[in-house]
């Protein structure tokens, strides 16, 4: 890790939660900004930071990856790993439910050698060398794959799979996914408090065929094979396992109409799935009430359909938000289509949008700070894009050359840029654009007295704190029978304030 002015720094990796970010400059910081109430910002208080700030405490740590959850954060070092913000259901791993306003070191981990971390809404799974898989948090549905439904303060070895390598793991909001050196996909899920080979799927894959793309929604999975094909379960009311019906999957199933065609990628939102071929046509499926799937329309698909206003183009790269979609092409340029209530694709207004529309970077914007880059209206070298992170409601770009850009939801501060207001368009962040970004000016905003508050930092003296849940109570034929979780879900965009009697906190939709 660089940690002097000799080279020339630049962001390595990046996170978005529900109302936050961080980022790891390769001069050996860690920043972070955006909404704070839970301490997931890292500074020792509750403050919200509306531009990146270096978490003291983590500098020159050997650091080499961040990971969001909703309103938590890791740090990934070589031989230990670093949480803190909301400690709920022990998804920080200390062995209890505080909060934790300051990085902590997890003891469990000290030592070990760290080859991943997942974070879902409320746990966590973390993949040491060596493929044991760990996790603690929340377990209301199973996704930790202990043997029970009681949450973990602290971690447990996931023993169904001591006997297997486990080279890949991803969190949804309620299930987590995990793939082995031998193609299996592994499921922990709600129905499945213990982690279950895939058997059907196994027997298929055992031989030369192997997984090579894996996906989560927030309740279903999604698989793509070497041979191309594309396998998907769990919920399926929205057509999001693209079987042709509407029906709950507890093993995988062929998704239908993908016949002769090579599926060399896939990804996610919330309800909706995607995938791209190995010539670079992409497909959608599931829900698009906000017109996530790109076909012109409001409707479901229940089976994966081309998006046809990219099919004269190769997509390279694509991502699922909330309820919008984003895919850089073979054009140079990104496109975002889909929920856009805040700004969150960048095409300069709050309106949905049921094509893809190209992503532009504002034209009025000087770019005198970064003179080896050349302003030319949209972004360019888009298929060079490095990082992609989404929360919530925002997104975050990193490219190639050192631009990063970060536009939609803004209220928090979570977009870096000194203000507390929605962005519509990509913004320059300057601050964290190399040849801006500079070891010395990060250190500048931080200081040893940050959180002098103890271990834990300073806890904010407020009656009550509170957490932003997703939706899914308040949006007419989709309010029936969403989920089936004890405790009710909510927009927090539509919701009034509520509270919610079985949560271990009140909460509050904003």
């Amino acid at each position: 890790m660089e940690n002097s002015e000799s080279t020339t720094p630049s962001v390595i990796s990046i996170g978005c939660g529900s109302a936050h970010s961080a980022a790891l400059i390769s001069c050996g910081v860690v920043a972070s900004w955006g909404k704070g109430e839970d301490g997931q910002l890292g500074h020792g208080d509750a403050n919200e930071i509306s531009e990146p700030k270096a978490i003291f405490s983590l500098i020159d740590a050997g650091v080499r990856a961040v990971v969001c959850g909703a309103e938590f954060t890791v740090a990934v070092a070589p031989d230990k790993i670093y949480s803190w913000g909301w400690g709920d259901f022990g998804r920080l791993g200390h062995g209890n439910s505080l909060d934790q306003f300051l990085p902590k070191e997890i003891a469990f981990f000290v030592g070990k050698k760290v080859d991943q971390v997942a974070c879902g809404d409320t746990h966590t799974l973390v993949l040491v060398q060596g493929g044991e898989l760990y996790s603690f948090g929340r377990n209301q549905n199973g996704q930790l794959g202990v043997g029970h439904a009681n949450d973990c303060l602290s971690p447990h070895c996931v023993e169904a799979l001591r006997e297997e390598t486990v080279c890949g793991i991803a969190c949804g909001s309620e299930h987590s996914v995990a793939s082995t050196s031998a193609g299996q996909p592994v499921v922990l899920s709600t129905q499945l408090p213990l982690p279950a080979l895939v058997s059907c799927l196994y027997q298929r894959w055992s031989g030369e065929e192997t997984v090579c793309s894996i996906a989560c929604g927030s309740e279903h999975s999604v698989a793509s094979t070497s041979a191309g094909q594309v396998w998907a379960w769990g919920w399926g009311r929205y057509g999001n396992l693209g079987d042709g019906n509407r029906e709950d999957r507890l093993v995988p199933v062929r998704t239908l109409g993908l016949d002769g065609v090579h599926i060399s990628q896939v990804a996610c939102g919330w309800r909706h799935s995607m995938a791209v071929d190995k010539e670079g046509r992409m497909y959608t499926f599931g829900w698009s009430k906000y017109g996530q799937l790109g076909h012109g329309d409001l409707e479901y698909q229940l089976k994966p359909k081309i998006v046809e206003p990219l099919s004269a183009l190769r997509v390279e790269t694509i991502a699922g938000g909330w309820r919008h979609s984003m895919a850089a092409a073979s054009d140079g340029k990104l496109y975002g289509w889909g929920w856009n209530k805040f700004g969150q694709l960048g095409v300069g207004d709050g309106d949905d949008r049921c094509t893809p529309s190209i992503v532009p970077l504002p034209s009025s914007e000087p770019e005198s700070a970064l003179p080896a880059l050349t302003n030319t209206g949209c972004i360019t070298s888009i298929s060079a894009v490095r990082l992609l992170a989404c929360g919530w409601r925002h997104t975050m770009v990193a490219m190639n050359d050192g631009r990063v850009y970060s536009w939609g939801r803004g209220v928090n501060g979570q977009l870096g840029h000194g203000e507390e207001q929605d962005i519509f368009k990509p913004r320059l962040l300057r601050t964290l654009c190399q040849g801006v970004v500079s070891r010395s000016a990060l250190l500048s905003t931080t200081s040893s007295t940050c959180g002098t508050g103890g271990e834990n930092g300073v806890v904010p003296e407020v009656a009550d704190r509170y957490a932003v849940v997703p939706d899914g109570g308040t949006e007419g034929e989709e309010a029936e029978g969403d989920y089936s979780h004890e405790v009710p879900y909510y927009d927090p965009d539509d919701a009034p304030a509520t509270t919610d009697s079985n949560s271990k906190r009140p909460r509050v939709h904003m």
